[in-house]
């Protein structure tokens, strides 16, 4: 879903942000359900960074909506996880990815 809604010149940094908050949005809700969601989220927490410096209360409260609250505290352990354990850098490889909380 991601690749639809951001623009070619987008970083493949951000990209990857952008993959992995669809990835735990789609989890048990349906695109059109997501896609009023998705830019929101995006315009709260611009970046992985923000995300996982935002508390878990506001990450909820931007998530209220798309139900299912655990994806959301999820999503921002894994935000807080990448940023401790992989510099701020969405691993690629299988092993660190499966490695990741959600």
């Amino acid at each position: 879903m991601a690749r639809f809604l951001v623009p070619k010149k987008t970083s493949s940094k951000k990209k990857e942000y952008y993959t992995l908050v669809s990835e735990f949005m789609l989890q048990q809700t349906t695109v059109p359900t997501v896609l009023n969601y998705f830019i929101p989220f995006l315009c709260r927490f611009p970046n992985l960074q923000t995300l996982a410096k935002a508390s878990v209360e506001e990450v909820c409260i931007q998530w209220k909506g798309l139900g299912y609250y655990r994806r959301a505290r999820s999503l921002h352990q894994a935000a807080i996880q990448i940023t401790s354990q992989f510099d701020g850098k969405i691993p690629l490889n299988e092993q660190d990815l499966l490695s990741i909380k959600g």
